[in-house]
This record gives C-alpha cells, sequence and structure tokens, in this order.
C-alpha cells in the first residue's frame, strides 16, 4: 500500500493588502511616511506571525511558501502618457467643440487640478468622497471620457494600474504605428533630471508568449524605477502620485520561494519554478 499524501494550499491575501495601504507607515524613506506612528511595525509583525504559523505547518510535513510578486515603495512621480501620445498627435481628443468650449477639457483639467490640490493639502478623503457621489465616476478616474478610443492611433491601456508597467493599445497594428510609439515613450524626459523615463518599450510577443499574447496591449513598457503612469490629457507630463497617501505600497518583480527542506535542484529565477513544485509534491 503506497503512502498517504495529504496536500494543502493556503492563499494568504492580507499580506498583499497590508503592504498597499501600510507601506508609508512603515518606510521613513517614503515622501508621506507621517513619523513614527502605532502602524510602523504592522508590516513586519505580519511577516512574524505567517513565518510562526509557516513553521508550524513544517512540524507536520513539507512547506512550499511561493509568492507571485514582491513589494515596495509605490511609484511616487507619475507621467501621463496619454498626454505624450496627444502631443505627438497619436491620440484623438473626445471634444466636439472648440478647446476652450468643450465640456471634456475643463472636466479633465478640473480634474487634474483638484488632485494636486488635494495632495498637497492632505485633502484626499474629502476629494474621494466627492468622487464617488460623481456619475460615470469610473470613466472620470481613467480620464477615459477625455480621449476617443475608437479612432485613436494608439492610447494608454486601462488593463493595468498606475504602476511601472503597462502598455499601449493601437487602432491599427502595423510595424509603423509600433515603431512610432515606441519612439515617443524613448523620447519622454523628466525636466528635472533631463533623463529618460522608459527602462525599455517592445511589442508584446517579446515578453509574452502563448494562446492568450492577444489578450495584452501590443506594445509592453516599464518605466524607470520611481516612476509611474497616471491617466489624463491637458496637462504637465509629470506630477505627483495623488493616490499614494491611500495606497503606497507597490507590486515589484522579484517575489518569494522558501522551502522547509533541502532544495538543492531549486532555480535561481522564475524560469523552472513551476516543474520544481510539480517534482516537490
Amino acid at each position: 500500500m503506497s503512502d498517504l499524501v495529504i496536500l494543502f494550499f493556503l492563499n494568504v491575501l492580507t499580506l498583499d493588502r497590508l503592504q498597499h495601504f501600510v507601506w508609508r507607515f512603515a518606510d521613513p524613506d517614503d515622501p508621506t511616511y507621517p513619523g513614527p506612528n502605532p502602524h510602523g511595525e504592522a508590516l513586519a509583525e505580519s511577516y512574524r506571525l505567517i513565518d510562526s504559523i509557516a513553521a508550524e505547518y513544517a512540524r507536520h510535513g513539507r512547506v512550499l511558501v511561493i509568492s507571485d510578486h514582491g513589494h515596495g515603495m509605490r511609484p511616487t512621480r507619475m507621467v501621463f502618457i496619454d498626454e505624450a501620445l496627444r502631443r505627438a498627435g497619436l491620440l484623438r481628443e473626445a471634444r466636439s467643440a472648440p478647446r476652450l468650449l468643450s465640456r471634456s477639457y475643463w472636466l479633465e483639467r478640473a480634474k487634474r487640478r483638484g488632485l494636486e490640490l488635494a495632495y498637497r493639502f492632505s485633502l484626499e478623503e474629502p476629494a474621494y468622497r466627492v468622487g464617488r457621489r460623481l456619475p460615470g465616476r469610473k470613466s472620470i478616474k481613467e480620464s477615459s471620457f477625455s480621449s476617443n478610443a475608437g479612432t485613436s492611433p494608439a492610447r494608454l491601456s486601462r488593463t493595468f494600474g498606475r504602476n511601472r508597467h503597462s502598455g499601449i493599445e493601437l487602432g491599427h497594428d502595423t510595424p509603423e504605428a509600433r515603431q512610432a510609439v515606441i519612439e515617443v515613450l524613448e523620447d519622454i524626459r523628466d525636466p528635472e533630471t533631463g533623463e529618460g523615463v522608459v527602462d525599455w518599450a517592445t511589442g508584446r510577443e517579446e515578453v509574452v508568449q502563448g494562446r492568450s499574447v492577444e489578450r495584452y496591449p501590443e506594445i509592453l513598457f516599464r518605466l524607470r524605477d520611481g516612476y509611474g503612469v497616471d491617466y489624463g490629457i491637458y496637462g504637465d507630463l509629470f506630477g505627483p502620485d495623488a493616490n499614494h497617501r491611500r495606497i503606497s505600497g507597490g507590486h515589484r518583480e522579484h517575489g518569494v520561494l522558501a522551502t522547509s527542506f533541502d532544495a538543492p535542484g531549486a532555480p535561481e529565477g522564475i524560469d523552472g519554478v513551476h516543474d520544481f513544485v510539480l517534482s516537490e509534491l
């Protein structure tokens, strides 16, 4: 009779949620760090708790701990990619009237200015409460009302969040269209440093393979550390992350692979993790 093997899988989302919302209270390098506070040890305490739980399980069998990503400070300087595309003639405005008579123009400007002031004076919570009462709040949040997705040659994908990784959707996917967008991205420079902010930009097939590749926008890119994407046009290309006090932790590329047993065959990178885990179960 073969040995009985019992497999348990436990998914812990609490660590992810805590790091999104509590990061700034624990990181003195965060620009919104409030100083010594009651929440400063919350992240460390949560890890100690998970470690103790994993150790208890390890007393009774093998334990594998895997994370799908890491965490760190969320980008604090935002790049308005749609505005860069608009200036290059690759994004069409949604307005049907001259700009100074356009409702979408003034609504976009009011949104941008309102968020900047709310961040400067730490009034985000009242601003969020007002925003939740506005009709079409998702359209306002993502600034999809001010650009024409149907006629634009290129537009920032709304699939991703406001981190450093994102993508560009194309109206007509051609090599020339891809190259034009990549050149726009590579030409974006921070006026404070004079340096480019894009680490790389390329066609999706260079990053993702398989049957689901078409679920991704045609162009994928990564900004330099410290920069994130934001939505909106009719303003500066750069600005602070007006949502940072609310969500100060962001995803990082490198996760965790830990075992309660000797694992000489464990891969050093993400390649091979799947086969390794199956071999140890």
